[in-house]
């Protein structure tokens, strides 16, 4: 973990460990003081990054979401910090409510491991993609809006953002894999 503004002025604060496999994805909440990480132990860990700490321990966990059956393999947050979203090799999403800790909702339809989510910035969309070679935009109840499956992508995709067009309407999907 890293602490600073200035990253090239950043210092070293320390690890987290709690996790009982690799960590695969980590994200910070609006507020910095929180902190979501993912692992291939199928948890996800939320961090209090503000309380008081010995040295070398930049921040506490405070809760383990549990809930996928395989290796967490991406996280969101939604842009007022009260929801993640993850992603896993168990061919699902959730949605976890951060102050409780509680899943609110499984998103279904990936053939294979999701790699990666995102939250449009309004939260009122969701964007997975996998090693099923689709993307799929969801609404935020887990209704599937649109599947892109075919062109350009011939195998896994394994990046995905979401982001408002020039038209209110319209939502632009970029992709990578």
């Amino acid at each position: 973990v890293r602490n600073s503004r200035d990253v090239r002025n950043s210092r070293d604060e320390g690890c987290l460990s709690s996790h009982g496999g690799w960590v695969t994805s980590v994200v910070s909440c609006a507020d910095d003081a929180t902190l979501v990480s993912g692992s291939r132990d199928n948890h996800l860990m939320i961090w209090n990054m503000t309380e008081q700490q010995t040295a070398g321990v930049p921040g506490v966990p405070v809760k383990c979401l549990e809930g996928h059956a395989h290796f967490v393999s991406s996280i969101a947050m939604s842009s007022d910090g009260a929801f993640a979203l993850s992603g896993s090799w168990d061919h699902t999403l959730r949605l976890w409510e951060v102050a409780t800790g509680r899943c609110i909702r499984t998103f279904k339809g990936h053939t294979k491991d999701v790699l990666a989510v995102a939250f449009s910035a309004d939260n009122r969309h969701i964007i997975s993609c996998g090693r099923d070679k689709t993307i799929r935009l969801w609404n935020t109840v887990g209704e599937v809006k649109k599947v892109y499956s075919d062109k350009p992508h011939s195998e896994w995709v394994t990046s995905v953002a979401i982001t408002p067009s020039e038209a209110a309407e319209e939502t632009l999907v970029l992709s990578a894999g």
